[in-house]
């Protein structure tokens, strides 16, 4: 009897403990399905978080490519407003420069003609003088005041030889007899021919308008011209 109910006993307690592995494995198993649970949940929130995450970031991506090509259309406006800007102010810098050069042309003009070297051709001169820069255009006045001198001076320098030659034959004709003297006159009066009435200033004016580029031997140029033209004027 004692060995039944020690047999008994020991296959309660045995089915005790089976029970209370059992339990502590479902209790086991149960945790871990909680953690799993757990942790899937927890994944699945980081995968939604990632996923909205991604979506904001896309619309931000998407935002931010829109404001670019906001951006670059605005520079490619600027940009043509910039160029149009300095096409106008390129335009208008032309525009004053080209008045400035008017202005000074007339400016040199008006001082040709206070010097008495303006040619005739005054527009061919005003074109010349309106491209010149102030060294150039003083050193083309002085030559060309140079030149006027040069040509009144040979001018003047023909003037008293022709008064000299005047004087040399009168005091010849008076050597001479009364009556040689009359027939004398009056064959010069019929044969001479009266001096040219030369003004000075269109002769130089004419001897100027020849040469609106002068060159370095202008000077020495005009000189012959003046002669030459002066007893041109005389023999004439």
């Amino acid at each position: 009897m004692d060995e039944k109910l020690k047999k008994d006993i020991e296959a309660i307690v045995a089915e005790i403990f089976s029970q209370n592995e059992e339990a502590e494995k479902i209790e086991e198993t149960e945790k871990a399905l909680s953690k799993s649970a757990e942790v899937i949940s927890e994944l699945t929130a980081s995968l939604e978080r990632k996923n909205t995450k991604e979506e904001e970031m896309s619309s931000e991506l998407a935002d931010l490519n829109e404001s670019v090509a906001n951006l670059k259309t605005e520079l490619e406006a600027a940009q043509k407003e910039v160029k149009q800007s300095n096409e106008n102010l390129a335009e208008a810098e032309n525009k004053i420069e080209e008045m400035k050069r008017d202005k000074a042309a007339e400016v040199r003009m008006n001082e040709l003609s206070a010097a008495g070297v303006a040619l005739s051709d005054k527009k061919t001169q005003t074109s010349k003088v309106r491209e010149m820069d102030d060294e150039t255009f003083t050193s083309y006045k002085e030559e060309l005041i140079s030149l006027r001198k040069a040509v009144e001076d040979e001018l003047h320098n023909s003037f008293e030889e022709e008064e000299g030659s005047e004087e040399e034959e009168g005091s010849e004709e008076e050597e001479g007899s009364e009556e040689e003297e009359g027939s004398e006159e009056e064959e010069e009066g019929s044969e001479e021919t009266p001096p040219a009435n030369i003004d000075p200033n269109v002769a130089v004016a004419a001897a100027m308008n020849l040469e609106l580029q002068p060159s370095d031997n202008i000077i020495n140029k005009y000189q012959k011209l003046g002669k030459a033209m002066a007893d041109n004027m005389k023999n004439s």
